[in-house]
């Protein structure tokens, strides 16, 4: 007779279907480079009044300003994603979690 495998507890069942897996938040420090990448979005946006505040807590900004809004990246993918196609990847993370706004979204998007 064959044994099962061990069920795996730690995840949660949602009724047979392929189960939910919550995405970790980073927990490695931004590097330089990444701070940098961070910046050039702002820039790349033209969006100077609003700082983002990465995974690891590290504000950045554009500017000098004082922010219209702040957008909070809760893991390193977010801001390798908003590279890539930040139209698309925006409103994906955003729905998920993993961008968070703080301050009026509609004006960050105009």
């Amino acid at each position: 007779m064959s044994q099962k495998p061990a069920r795996n507890t730690d995840i949660p069942d949602n009724g047979g279907s392929a189960p939910i897996v919550e995405t970790p938040r980073s927990t490695r420090p931004a590097s330089g480079m990444e701070v940098a990448l961070a910046r050039r979005i702002l820039r790349q946006l033209g969006i100077g009044d609003v700082h983002i505040v990465l995974w690891d807590g590290q504000r950045v900004s554009a500017g000098s300003h004082e922010p219209m809004a702040t957008v909070f990246l809760r893991e390193r993918g977010c801001l390798y994603r908003l590279l890539t196609n930040p139209e698309l990847h925006f409103g994906d993370d955003y729905t998920a979690g993993r961008i968070e706004v703080d301050g009026p979204l509609i004006d960050l998007l105009v």
